[in-house]
């Protein structure tokens, strides 16, 4: 196991995890009242957010409509060959 910092890993092309104290919004701060107008606009028109159980649901329901080939090539991260040379890289550079 290597504690590499996350600029390193975020240099070399790692998706960048979720953190708990982030900020979760795309968007410029600017835009947060016209956001959540639209928002509000949206939830009076009885449109709601699924919980994550029904997401999940969903989500598996739709993956097993695709196409056998494409449900086989899962994608997600970095892959297992950049993994494995990650470390490799950090101890080159730090000794």
């Amino acid at each position: 196991m290597v504690d590499a910092p996350g600029p390193f890993l975020y240099r070399r092309g790692t998706p960048r995890p979720y953190r708990k104290n982030e900020p979760r919004l795309a968007f410029p701060q600017k835009w947060r009242d016209l956001l959540l107008l639209a928002l509000a606009e949206l939830l009076v028109m009885s449109l709601w957010f699924s919980t994550t159980a029904v997401t999940a649901r969903d989500t598996l329901n739709w993956h097993k409509t695709q196409p056998p080939e494409r449900q086989t090539r899962l994608r997600a991260g970095i892959t297992a060959e950049r993994e494995t040379n990650l470390p490799t890289e950090w101890h080159t550079r730090n000794g």
